[in-house]
C-alpha cells in the first residue's frame, strides 16, 4: 500500500508540473510556470540596480536606476537628474561610476538615459509580455536613501492615464528615492520605471512602462563634467 501511495504521489507531482498555469517550486527558487522566488528576483536585480546621487551648486538628490546594457548605460527618471551637473551611480556592492553624458531624455515621459564610465555592467532583462491588472510585481530602489529596499505588490491598474501620460499603477510601495528604479515582474524582468506616488492616498504608486524607453529622443543630450 505504501509503495502504491508513493507512486500515486509522484504521478500527481508530474501532472501538476504539466498543467497550464501551475507552478511547482524547486529547491533553487525556480518555478515550472516561469516564476521566481522573491529572494532569487532580488539577487538577480541587485546586480543591475544602482543608487544615483545627483548634485548642482544649490542642492543634491538621491534616486535609483538600473543598467540598460553591458556598457554601463543607466536608465532613470529625468526628474532625478534634472538641472544637475555632477551625477554618480553607485552599485549595491559599493562601486561608483561617474555619469559622463546624458544620451537622451524625455521630460514629459520622465525618462533619462545616462552614459557612465562603467565598461562591464550587468543589464536587467526587459519584459515583453503585456502587463495585466492583478499581476505580481516588485519594486527595488533607495527608498528615502535606504539602498536596496525591495518590496512587493500587484498591478492595480495596468494602464492609468495621468496628465496625458500612461503609467502602470501598482500597490508595491514607492517612496522618494525610489524614482528611476525598476518595477519587476515575477520572472525578474523589468516592466516599468518607478516614478511617482500619491501621498494623500494608500498604495497609489506609479511606474512608466518600460517600452517608453524606446521612444526617448536621442537628440536631447547633454555632456557632464567627468
Amino acid at each position: 500500500m505504501k509503495k502504491h501511495m508513493l507512486v500515486l504521489t509522484a504521478l500527481l507531482c508530474v501532472v501538476a508540473m504539466c498543467l497550464p498555469g501551475c507552478t511547482f517550486l524547486t529547491d533553487v527558487g525556480l518555478a515550472v510556470g516561469g516564476e521566481l522566488s522573491p529572494s532569487i528576483i532580488y539577487s538577480m536585480a541587485a546586480l543591475s540596480a544602482v543608487e544615483i546621487r545627483a548634485e548642482n551648486s544649490a542642492s543634491s538628490k538621491i534616486g535609483s536606476g538600473f543598467f540598460y546594457d553591458n556598457k554601463g548605460t543607466v536608465i532613470t527618471n529625468y526628474h532625478v537628474i534634472e538641472n544637475c551637473t555632477d551625477i554618480t551611480v553607485w552599485t549595491y556592492t559599493g562601486e561608483s561610476y561617474k555619469v559622463q553624458a546624458v544620451l537622451g531624455y524625455d521630460a514629459v515621459r520622465d525618462i533619462a538615459i545616462l552614459e557612465t564610465d562603467c565598461t562591464d555592467s550587468e543589464p536587467l532583462r526587459f519584459g515583453t509580455e503585456e502587463v495585466y491588472t492583478g499581476q505580481k510585481v516588485y519594486t527595488l530602489g533607495s527608498s528615502l536613501g535606504l539602498t536596496g529596499t525591495f518590496s512587493d505588490g500587484m498591478v492595480s491598474c495596468a494602464k492609468r492615464i495621468l496628465n496625458d501620460a500612461e503609467y502602470i499603477q501598482v500597490t508595491a510601495p514607492i517612496s522618494p528615492g525610489n524614482s528611476g528604479g525598476p518595477l519587476l515582474d515575477a520572472t525578474g524582468h523589468v516592466i516599468g520605471i518607478n516614478s511617482a506616488c500619491i501621498i494623500e492616498g494608500q498604495n497609489l504608486n506609479f511606474a512608466i512602462p518600460i517600452g517608453d524607453v524606446s521612444k526617448v529622443s536621442q537628440e536631447n543630450t547633454a555632456m557632464l563634467d567627468a
